[in-house]
């Protein structure tokens, strides 16, 4: 509660508590065993006699009443010292997201004061919000503080999740799967009704359709944090909020990865200013990050699916009915294998076989290196490219004779992705595409070269940029010097040249 003046917190004004939730019997042993070593037990008391201004089976806003009435059940002297301390009580509440509070202006005057009630977070949640955490285990300590965290959970885990390798499927029937509305009461239904919005401590920490508000990101910043001030001075502006919801949108950021982003040091300048471009460089990092762990979490579950299967499905998908590829499509059988097929059992061979095979069958005896490995795990896994694509584009680089570096080979699937080639047939067109650009820019390449050393031709005054340079180069020609035919100097034409020397000095 900010006030600066306390003559404007007296008994005579007015306030009234609001309140949209009921307490259970696990907030309220969160709120006394968790909330309370944080913000002392005079906070606690007054947060509950708040929430007792309304029924408990009831929620909404209580009738107004006097703060002499609030002094009175507070135990609170109605002087300065008990204004003071109900400012730094309710400031307690405030800075840990249990009470937001509100002050109406008549004019000059104020007219009275709303006490907004919020519910304490879930036991995950609350764990889960690293300056409450923080705070916790520096009230009880860290052995204390991982006490009371471990007595929420029922096995003595903290909420515990299902393992990674775990495939959970959500058999749960929907609404409309169940109930079925009559005429009269879908009618009633599409009528406008008021909606009451969830408290924001309630709110999922995912990135919402106006992004996250200003009250969520404040509420994890306490009073006594080194950021609060710049917080407030963010959240108070609108256009530089909104930025920054831009930002957390763009690069899909939670509510704890933006709050723990604008923790770091260096996001806001000395003067209290936000750093725009550095959170969001932080943020591009984060979602980098966070892409590669799920493509590599992707990456991990398909190496375990196929190291799951029986070899009951690996002995029936060698009985099926094998695919053949038309005389048009044919790929030449490589050096390597000469002698231990024919082309139309090398083709069928890409066209059916997975390429794991076929790529151990093109570095044998040779293992499969790592890098190469990952990048076709990639390109199966994560650009989904079926195995039939995959082994031509292995038989592409082996018949060229490319590079098998990470990076080319990135470029290549990248290609093949965003082409959207998914059959063995347009692989087979695609490659030999490309095989003709290189190619042709071989033999331009070629062309000039010959036609620059050609004697007989006129030659042409070369662009000033290019000056000096044959067509199809990038590299300027250098000057060699070469050896003459002329014979070696003698002894005595080195004699006559001394003599001749010396009679230039002595004239």
């Amino acid at each position: 509660m900010k006030v600066t003046n306390l003559l404007q917190l007296t008994e005579h004004h007015r306030y009234v508590v609001s309140r949209r939730f009921g307490l259970s019997p696990l907030d309220s042993r969160l709120l006394w065993t968790a909330y309370q070593p944080m913000i002392g037990g005079t906070a606690v008391a007054l947060y509950t006699t708040l929430y007792s201004a309304l029924a408990s089976d009831a929620v909404g806003d209580c009738d107004a009443g006097t703060l002499g009435q609030l002094f009175l059940a507070c135990g609170l002297p109605p002087n300065e010292r008990g204004r003071k301390q109900l400012v730094d009580e309710t400031a307690k509440l405030e800075a840990v997201g249990l009470l937001q509070t509100f002050r109406r202006m008549d004019g000059d005057e104020v007219a009275a004061y709303e006490f907004r009630l919020q519910p304490p977070l879930r036991p995950d949640q609350f764990f889960g919000v690293h300056h409450l955490w923080l705070l916790l285990q520096e009230k009880l300590g860290p052995n204390g503080a991982e006490a009371v965290r471990r007595s929420f959970a029922a096995d003595g885990g903290i909420m515990a999740r299902p393992a990674d390798h775990e495939t959970l499927e959500d058999i749960s029937a929907p609404f409309y799967e169940v109930f079925r509305m009559t005429v009269g009461a879908a009618a009633l239904a599409e009528e406008p009704t008021e909606l009451v919005e969830p408290p924001a401590s309630q709110a999922g920490g995912e990135f919402g359709r106006d992004g996250f508000r200003g009250d969520e990101l404040l509420r994890r910043f306490p009073r006594s944090h080194a950021h609060r001030r710049a917080m407030e001075r963010l959240v108070a502006d609108p256009a530089r909020l909104a930025e920054l919801n831009y930002h957390a949108g763009r690069f899909e950021l939670t509510l704890k990865q933006t709050v723990s982003l604008l923790d770091e040091d260096g996001m806001f300048a000395a003067n209290g200013e936000w750093v725009a471009d550095r959170f969001q460089a932080r943020a591009a990092e984060v979602y980098r990050g966070s892409n590669e762990q799920a493509m590599r979490k992707e990456r991990t579950t398909h190496k375990q699916a196929v190291a799951r299967e029986s070899e009951a499905s690996a002995a029936a998908s060698a009985l099926a009915a094998e695919r053949d590829v038309s005389a048009p499509y044919w790929l030449e059988v490589p050096e390597q294998f000469q002698g231990q097929c024919d082309v139309r059992q090398y083709n069928a061979m890409l066209a059916n076989s997975p390429y794991t095979r076929v790529l151990k069958m093109f570095f044998q005896p040779s293992a499969v290196p790592t890098a190469v490995e990952e990048a076709f795990l990639t390109m199966k896994v994560n650009y989904q490219l079926p195995d039939e694509v995959l082994n031509v584009m292995i038989h592409y680089i082996r018949a060229n004779d490319l590079d098998w570096k990470r990076n080319y080979l990135d470029a290549i699937a990248g290609n093949v992705a965003g082409k959207r080639i998914r059959s063995f047939e347009n692989a087979v067109t695609y490659f030999r595409k490309a095989e003709q650009s290189r190619a042709s820019a071989g033999a331009a390449g070629r062309t000039g070269e010959a036609g620059s050393a050609g004697a007989g031709a006129a030659p042409q005054r070369a662009p000033q940029a290019r000056r000096g340079r044959p067509p199809g180069t990038a590299k300027p020609v250098i000057p060699v010097a070469k050896s003459s035919d002329t014979p070696e100097a003698t002894e005595e034409d080195i004699m006559r040249m001394m003599e001749m020397a010396k009679r230039l000095t002595n004239g």
